[in-house]
């Protein structure tokens, strides 16, 4: 799995106790996080860890980085 085992399983408990949309962050930087808290039950996922990492990667052409991030986010909706 790319997500924690443990914030997964937190996915899974608070979605038994609540039917309030669940949207998790903070250090998601894989597709595979993204689609494990997905299936373990949230409503949404934020990724700003992995676009802070491509944007400092792409420091010396960062006309790259928006490409990549859109890639990304393609991917992991499909």
């Amino acid at each position: 799995m790319g997500g924690n085992d443990d914030s997964l399983q937190r996915v899974a408990c608070l979605r038994k106790l609540s039917n309030k949309p669940l949207v998790m962050g903070f250090g998601i930087t894989r597709g595979e996080q993204v689609i494990d808290f997905w299936t373990a039950g949230s409503n949404g996922v934020i990724v700003g860890s992995h676009s802070s990492l491509l944007v400092e990667q792409k420091l010396d052409d960062l006309g790259v980085a928006p490409k990549e991030i859109g890639e990304f986010v393609r991917r992991v909706r499909s």
